[in-house]
């Protein structure tokens, strides 16, 4: 499924895609769509199935394996990784600012399970979730695994968000958007950049790195 399917849980949880004919675009971190997180988990060894792949998308997503059930469940406390380095930038509703129509005022924030959440200050809902792609390979690495490989995922720097006026859809008209950008901090070596103007339509702009070992992870899709 790609993300206008929405996610399978109601929990909108998301990563990210990039092809040289489309560019970036935002797909869903969910079981359902295991077929296109498969590469990017790169989850060792490899059995020759996704089971163990589902894992690590439904523990991400907050969800624990019921035994007695034999089922997934939703995990009965907050889903949030902790937050150690990322300090949250608040996007403020349009009643603040004449250019915007944002119905939303919206906090942004990394954590230490690799996930930049979207948060509505109004109720303190998860509007979302974004996973930077660069990060998926680590999620295997489980933090509360004490036999886990110690190189975990994180978003532990912290976004900031500007107002640009852009020529975002390249019919020659330039309009404000609110642009988000964030470093991985000690959990990735990768800068990425969202275009939050609307917080529930949001797009991937690009994920960006300086490190020379890791490919396709460019502004134009290096």
């Amino acid at each position: 499924k790609d993300a206008k399917h929405g996610n399978s849980d109601g929990r909108k949880v998301y990563t990210a895609a990039y092809d040289d004919y489309t560019g970036w675009s935002k797909i869903n971190f969910d079981a359902a769509n295991v077929d296109a997180l498969v590469a990017g988990l790169d989850v060792e060894p490899n059995n020759g199935d996704t089971a163990d792949e589902i894992k690590v998308i439904e523990r991400l997503r907050g969800r624990y394996w019921d035994y007695e059930e034999s089922k997934y469940k939703e995990q009965p406390h907050n889903k949030l990784g902790g937050i150690m380095h990322s300090a949250p930038v608040i996007v403020r509703n349009g009643s603040r600012d004449s250019r915007f129509e944002r119905k939303k005022e919206v906090a942004y924030v990394g954590d230490l399970y690799g996930m930049l959440h979207a948060i509505d200050t109004h109720d303190g809902k998860e509007l979302w979730a974004y996973i930077p792609s660069n990060l998926l390979g680590k999620l295997q690495n489980d933090r509360t695994d004490p036999n886990a490989d110690s190189d975990f995922a994180a978003v532990d720097g912290s976004p900031t968000a500007q107002d640009i006026y852009w020529d975002h859809d390249g019919d020659g008209v330039s309009e404000w958007r609110t642009i988000l950008v964030c470093a991985e901090g000690f959990g990735g070596t990768s800068i990425f950049a969202l275009d939050v103007t609307d917080p529930e339509n949001w797009q991937v702009l690009w994920e960006a790195t300086d490190d020379p070992t890791i490919g396709g992870a460019a502004p134009g899709g290096g």
